[in-house]
């Protein structure tokens, strides 16, 4: 109630900065794009309305800023956000989470003569951006939207290394003995000796699948490479 009391009088409020991260694995790797949603500002609450009825929920505040319906909702842990102001309806609005959890510290230590609580709970709501958290923002879906892009296109531009430990380790552990096989054949070109056969190669990489007489040299057709080449069927050349 003090809270409410000390925004509905117009307060000037530090708003916390919006930063998040996306992440999608691909090709062995694991690709990650941070985008910015919002930097922390300050910004003038005036003609307040608050217990005011948003998305079907009571809120705490609610004021316009420029364009958008600006909400505020206090928690602490015997009053949880409401999951309707997760995803609301209305996207032009911009809600925030203040945490009022801790409090009670304000008002049992550093006592200093001649503060008011009310002063100290004011400064608290004011400034402290740790309390303070956004649970919706109106321009995170079109943010979002272009790091999901550019995160796709910077996994379909990455190229592994033939070289590479982990695309080893993979195709060692898949099947070992025709790694073996294919590089000692590349070391060893002189085949008269082995008998010709027919396998069935499939790709680790790109999972294609084609056919080779051996002793020749199972290159996959998709990614022109023999390093990823895996015999999962063989039949004795007659």
């Amino acid at each position: 109630m003090m809270a409410r009391q000390i925004i509905e009088t117009g307060i000037y409020i530090t708003l916390p900065e919006y930063k998040c991260s996306l992440t999608k694995q691909a090709k062995g790797k694991c690709f990650k794009e941070d985008f910015l949603v919002a930097k922390s500002s300050t910004i003038l609450l005036d003609n307040v309305d608050k217990e005011a009825s948003f998305e079907k929920c009571v809120v705490d505040v609610m004021s316009r800023v420029g364009d958008f319906i600006f909400v505020i909702y206090f928690t602490h842990p015997n009053r949880p956000l409401p999951s309707g102001l997760l995803t609301p309806h209305h996207r032009q609005c911009g809600i925030l989470e203040i945490k009022l959890d801790d409090t009670h510290h304000l008002f049992t230590y550093n006592k200093a003569p001649g503060t008011r609580q009310l002063d100290k709970l004011k400064d608290y709501i004011q400034h402290d951006v740790e309390s303070k958290m956004w649970v919706f923002h109106p321009r995170y879906a079109q943010l979002e939207q272009e790091a999901t892009e550019r995160l796709s296109l910077k996994a379909s531009q990455y190229t592994p290394t033939p070289t590479s430990s982990v695309h080893n380790d993979q195709h060692r552990h898949r099947n070992p003995k025709n790694f073996e096989l294919h590089h000692s054949d590349s070391l060893h070109p002189s085949t008269n000796s082995i008998p010709s056969r027919h396998a069935q190669f499939e790709c680790i990489m790109c999972q294609c699948q084609w056919q080779v007489i051996l002793p020749n040299k199972p290159i996959c057709p998709k990614c022109h490479n023999h390093l990823y080449a895996s015999e999962i069927s063989s039949s004795q050349e007659a």
